[in-house]
């Protein structure tokens, strides 16, 4: 296996016979199941106590040069809306499974952690910004659960949500909803055109809403 991205949390190789034969490499398994029993990656063999998982795909590649493979052959660096509505499906269904089953979120996005397989598949792989959801067993709804963040957050690259860009006192706990926003962020800058009245325009409306209770994860 040759390592074709390489990143502190985790480390993609090809193999150098069968061209189609990929391998992901964790620090630890937390994100296995996020991607694996939601069927957004298949045909895979998992090994080192899920720590590592060797898949068939016929390219991987990080979001940064998929977009520029996308802006040579449209003349744009903006994303179509075909594959807009691929990257909030597929990063809106890991995400629902790690809040449902896990009681884990990410905070937030950020594009050098989103590996794109076959130009069509979206996911997201980073642990340093998968927290927690604490729930209080006091409130009757999910508008409470919160994550707490107790390092400084780097601002570069990231989409921050306001209640999170604007956090100065650590530990910083906000609603686990700040990621909805920071999806809707990473949508609206890859826009390639006015979207008008459709679907994703609503979509954008509910997951960039300023009040973190009214933001919701709904395309219809």
């Amino acid at each position: 296996m040759n390592a074709i991205i390489v990143n502190p949390e985790f480390i993609i190789s090809k193999d150098s016979n069968k061209k189609t034969l990929f391998e992901i490499k964790f620090t630890n398994n937390y994100l296995l199941y996020s991607l694996t029993k939601t069927k957004i990656i298949k045909n895979y063999t998992i090994l080192d106590n899920g720590k590592t998982i060797i898949l068939k795909a016929t390219s991987i590649k990080m979001f940064s040069e998929f977009k520029k493979e996308q802006n040579k052959l449209n003349k744009t660096d903006k994303l179509s809306y075909p594959i807009l509505l691929k990257l909030i499906y597929y990063l809106s269904k890991q995400l629902d499974y790690l809040i449902t089953n896990d009681s884990k979120c990410f905070y937030t996005y950020d594009p050098n952690n989103i590996i794109v397989i076959d130009d069509s598949i979206f996911i997201y792989l980073s642990l340093d910004h998968l927290k927690d959801i604490k729930k209080d067993d006091n409130k009757s709804n999910n508008n409470n659960n919160n994550i707490h963040i107790y390092s400084p957050i780097s601002t570069s690259n990231l989409y921050l949500s306001p209640e999170l860009s604007s956090a100065k006192i650590l530990p910083i706990m906000i609603s686990y909803k700040t990621i909805f926003y920071s999806l809707g962020l990473l949508v609206s800058e890859n826009l390639s055109s006015n979207i008008g009245e459709t679907k994703l325009n609503y979509f954008l409306e509910r997951c960039l809403n300023k009040d973190p209770c009214e933001r919701y994860l709904l395309y219809i």
